[in-house]
């Protein structure tokens, strides 16, 4: 666009430009902005001096517009001091010709702003590009660290939490040991898609914990069995029988010496034995070593733990030993190796040593029948979005007299509560979709004008007691604040059929689990009481509970308040259940300090 107030100065200009470019001409300031603001050009040439408004006031306007600012204005002026460029250049152009003009100049500058314009449009496109990449990026890697990753996370502890029950067939064993390889080949393959490039670029955040190297070396030996038996060559392990702990992360020590175990395997000949060994070491550290008695040929010796370093291996892709020692220094420790035609190729791990470095030995329990009581038959419903909690409630209700249903959140509540009638309804108050409060007033509106006895609906709530009365408000029967013990729940559900029905039941007898104190005592580590029901849903619950503290920590980076309160008080509720009070009133501190948006004491926190 040529913008001029003398129509023979804009003649000039479209006479120089007009074959080569698309030239569009004002006459003065208000019509050139109005006919740039319906189709902005791609370049201005502006006179400066116009009548009414002038050439630096039309820039500022220009320059003041985000659908304008971009375009690149060149001055083109009789004005010819260093003053007026120094004013041009200020207000936003980025070039001058001066009057009268010469067409090879006219030509160069336009074209070579023009040139411009459009390497920034590339570079902004480029730009946008990135920033989506980028974006796309991090929400793939919270998928696969959350969305994939706790769900593969039960995948993988629960077939062995089947398998070392007594129900469970020998036949089933084989299809329960698949399941779990398959999950922790999959956890295999998203650690080293995306925390390998964390390790590398040293933002990975290692969060330590006793990790039983033999067991996991043997869990390795065991899935790589048959691999090696097709391969021609034996396994053998040799753990010593000590339950020695390294402080690490279970799935990094399983990748760590699944890596250095296959890569055995697969450089072994054929009829040998590929021995696996682990022991305690120098300095407070323990040691894996693999032994297979193949020889590293000379070309990858010095860069045996190269990136991509390979040879002879078909399909090989030089990453196995590579980041086998890199989680093993992310771990605190290191990878070395030796090779020789004499004894063949050892590879060595070492890691640092846990605290309490023996594992406890197992400590009895009593042998009781559960819950006595004269019940009669019950249909209980437990609503809770925690999965740990609905977990521990409902082995909590494991009686013959009681029929329970779960339900997620206070909609899915509702929804089962009109399907099925239930007796009693136990009901969390934070919940997704519709909370306990919402849930239990739709109920109450639903059941008004039903002749049929209401039903009795208790609160399960890790707030105070101050929340008790807003509760029996909404139409609540009963407020109980976590954690709640089996008795608790056991002495409501008699309350209520005594108070309906009028008639006393027998008093309600419950076992206790009885710890050996002298075990306790031997052991070098915290123990925390369980109920003996909830021996098998522990390991979950620890894997769900190290998730939501993960959460907790984005909450806090990103400075989400109301994300920190509610994790923080999900936690609270999910510990307290379980027996971990020391753990429960930190997060109902953190979930205070989050309510009155005390920043240092929730970092402190």
């Amino acid at each position: 666009m040529v913008v001029d107030d003398i129509p023979s100065n804009i003649d000039i200009l479209v006479d120089i430009l007009g074959e080569a470019y698309d030239v569009r001409v004002a006459l003065d300031g208000p019509s050139a902005l109005e006919d740039i603001a319906d189709d902005p050009p791609d370049l201005i040439l502006l006179d400066i001096m116009m009548p009414g408004m002038d050439g630096y006031e039309v820039c500022g306007h220009l320059k003041g517009n985000p659908g304008t600012r971009d375009i690149p204005v060149i001055f083109v002026t009789a004005k010819g001091g260093v003053g007026d460029e120094v004013q041009g250049f200020d207000c936003g152009g980025v070039d001058y010709i001066t009057k009268p003009v010469s067409a090879p100049v006219v030509q160069a500058r336009v074209s070579t702003h023009l040139a411009l314009r459009q390497a920034t449009r590339v570079l902004a496109e480029r730009n946008r590009a990135l920033e989506e990449n980028i974006r796309l990026r991090e929400e793939v890697e919270q998928i696969s660290r959350h969305d994939l990753k706790t769900p593969l996370n039960k995948i993988v502890s629960l077939p062995r939490i089947l398998m070392g029950k007594d129900s469970i067939q020998a036949t089933h064993h084989e299809a329960l040991r698949t399941i779990e390889q398959a999950g922790l080949t999959m956890l295999d393959m998203i650690n080293r898609s995306l925390d390998l490039l964390k390790m590398e670029h040293g933002t990975y955040r290692f969060e330590p914990e006793a990790v039983n190297l033999a067991t996991v070396a043997e869990r390795v030996v065991s899935d790589l069995r048959e691999t090696a038996e097709a391969k021609g060559c034996r396994l053998e392990i040799d753990d010593g029988g000590n339950g020695l702990r390294v402080s690490g992360e279970t799935l990094l020590c399983y990748s760590l010496a699944a890596n250095l175990i296959r890569n055995a395997v697969e450089a072994c000949p054929e009829d040998t034995t590929v021995r696996i060994t682990v022991s305690e070491a120098e300095g407070k550290t323990a040691a894996l070593q693999v032994q297979n008695r193949g020889v590293v040929p000379d070309a990858v010796r010095d860069c045996f733990f190269d990136k991509y370093a390979t040879a002879g291996k078909k399909g090989g892709t030089g990453l196995g030993t590579y980041s086998a020692r890199l989680m093993a220094r992310t771990m605190g420790g290191d990878v070395t190796m030796s090779t020789g035609s004499e004894d063949g190729t050892f590879v060595r791990v070492t890691l640092p040593v846990a605290q309490g470095a023996r594992l406890p030995e197992p400590h009895p329990v009593s042998d009781g029948n559960g819950v006595k009581t004269d019940l009669p038959d019950l249909k209980i419903l437990i609503a809770d979005d925690d999965p740990d909690n609905l977990g521990i409630l409902t082995a909590y209700l494991a009686h013959p007299a009681l029929e329970v249903d779960r339900a997620e959140n206070g909609r899915r509540a509702v929804e089962r509560w009109q399907r099925s009638a239930h007796d009693l309804v136990f009901m969390d108050l934070e919940m997704p979709e519709m909370d306990g409060l919402a849930a239990v007033r739709e109920i109450r509106h639903i059941e008004t004008g039903q002749p049929s006895r209401p039903t009795g609906i208790f609160a399960l709530s890790s707030h105070d007691e101050g929340m008790a009365q807003t509760c029996m408000d909404a139409g609540f029967d009963g407020y109980l604040t976590k954690p709640v013990s089996r008795e608790k729940l056991f002495t409501t559900m008699v309350t209520w059929v005594e108070k309906g029905s009028g008639i006393a039941i027998d008093k309600v007898e419950i076992d206790r689990v009885e710890i050996d104190r002298a075990a306790t005592d031997r052991a070098a580590i915290d123990q925390v009481e369980i109920d003996r029901d909830l021996e098998d849903i522990i390991p979950v619950f620890l894997e769900n509970k190290a998730g939501q503290i993960r959460d907790l920590a984005a909450f806090v980076s990103a400075w989400d308040i109301e994300g920190i309160r509610r994790t923080a008080h999900k936690l609270k509720g999910g510990f307290n259940m379980y027996g971990f009070s020391g753990l429960g009133e930190l997060c109902a501190a953190l979930e205070q300090a989050a309510l009155k948006e005390e920043t240092g004491r929730i970092r402190s926190l």
